[in-house]
Order: structure tokens, then C-alpha cells, then sequence
């Protein structure tokens, strides 16, 4: 990220929001969750929202099923946008959820199965859902400008679609060590070394986000929000 309101979506273990921002102020958002990082830059600040899973909750599931990673884009491209009607929740991890909110009792679910439901049907369906927190995460911190995916989820072109369309406009992804390149940068900018930023940044490609899939998930993650709010009504009463 360069400009305030530009965002970054790490697609690794976990799902990590991150925006950018002038001020060290936190998401507004009425549950306590995320942080705020300083950057080595005057004026210029991190708001992040680290949920617990991303792409460990995919492993898992193939893992269950057992399919093989490399079988991800064609499992997707097998099951409709909607998953055939099959929705998820995907708070997978024992430990809960710490954003956008925080509870420990939050776990995952699948919704709307049938006889026909496939595994191409529950991969899809926990693919979108990921996809949909990492919507909320990004509405809670506020993003205003492009968005930048990296990590291992990133690379699947199919899942890459699914994410543009869910979060409502075009993709930038990155297939490069993003890390490394700042990390350096960083080092550079503190030994009084010019660094052209923007022919550092790591080259990208973009994910163009269709209408039809944006008008359809648009609808998905009103429908995910309605069972996210439920199903903390009946966590919050174990």
C-alpha cells in the first residue's frame, strides 16, 4: 500500500485486512478487534484486522475430502456462484475469532445441504465465505482505494475471482515475496538510500471484477452477515 485508503489482503493461514492510514485511530466498529501498526513513515499507519483463518480452513476441508490443493480452481469452476445453494461460516479455528470481533466460541458451520451437494459444492461454499469475511474485515477498517491480495490463496485465478467479485471491484494480485520487498525497502529508506518506491513495489496483475458476480455476492454477504449475527446470538449463550 502507498496512498491512504489502499488495503492489503494477506490470503495465507490466516486472513489479514490491512489498511492504510494517516492517523493511528482504530476501526470504528462496535466490537473491540484488530490493531493498528506504525510504519517507518512519518503520518503513516497500518489498521489491520488479523482473522484466524484463510487458507487453513481450505486444507482442512480438502484434507477431509480428501482432494489434493492443486485440484482448487477446478473444483470451483464445478460449483455455480452460490454453491449450489450450500453457504458456510468459516470460523474453523479451536480458538475462535478475533476479527472484525472477538469470540472465542465462534466455529464454523455449513448450511443448505442436500444429497446433491458435492464436494465441489463445499469447497466453493468455504472459498465464498472466506471471501466474505475478508468483505466485513475490510468494511470495518474503512478501505477506500484498491486492493492488493497476496499469500497462497492468491494464487488461484478461480478463488481470485471469487474475492474481486465479493469485495466489489478489481483485484490487484501479487505473486511476489510482498514481505521481502518492504522489508527491504524499509532497510534502505533508514540507511538514507533513495528507493524508487513505486518500481519497487512487486509487480501485480489484476483481477477484474465482474457485474454479474459483484450484483450476486453483494446479495450472499447480506444473507452471510443475517447468519453471522444469529449464529453469535447462540454462541454468546453457551
Amino acid at each position: 500500500v502507498a496512498v491512504p485508503g489502499e488495503g492489503t489482503l494477506i490470503i495465507g493461514s490466516s486472513l489479514a485486512a490491512q489498511v492504510l492510514d494517516t492517523e493511528p485511530r482504530p476501526a470504528v466498529t462496535d466490537d473491540p478487534a484488530g490493531m493498528v501498526l506504525a510504519t517507518p513513515y512519518e503520518g503513516r499507519y497500518l489498521r489491520v484486522m488479523p482473522a484466524m483463518i484463510g487458507t487453513a480452513g481450505l486444507d482442512w476441508l480438502l484434507k477431509l475430502l480428501d482432494v489434493k490443493i492443486d485440484a482448487l480452481d477446478a473444483l470451483l469452476v464445478q460449483s455455480p456462484p452460490g454453491a449450489s445453494g450450500v453457504t458456510a461460516l468459516p470460523f474453523l479455528s479451536a480458538s475462535g475469532e478475533r476479527a472484525p470481533f472477538v469470540d472465542a466460541r465462534a466455529r464454523g458451520r455449513f448450511d443448505g445441504l442436500s444429497p446433491l451437494t458435492g464436494r465441489a459444492d463445499l469447497v466453493r461454499a468455504l472459498c465464498e465465505a472466506v471471501a466474505y469475511s475478508a468483505r466485513h474485515c475490510m468494511e470495518t477498517l474503512g478501505v477506500s482505494g484498491t486492493v492488493t491480495a497476496c499469500g497462497g490463496g492468491a494464487r488461484s485465478g478461480e478463488w481470485a475471482r471469487v474475492f474481486a467479485g465479493v469485495l466489489g471491484g478489481d483485484l490487484d494480485v501479487c505473486d511476489d515475496a510482498v514481505g521481502i520487498r518492504g522489508a527491504a525497502q524499509v532497510a534502505w529508506h533508514a540507511l538514507g538510500t533513495p528507493v524508487d518506491a513505486v518500481a519497487w513495489r512487486a509487480p501485480r496483475r489484476t483481477v477484474t471484477a465482474e457485474r454479474g458476480l459483484i450484483d450476486h455476492y453483494a446479495e450472499g454477504y447480506a444473507a452471510y452477515r443475517r447468519a453471522l449475527d444469529l449464529a453469535r446470538e447462540g454462541w454468546s449463550t453457551r
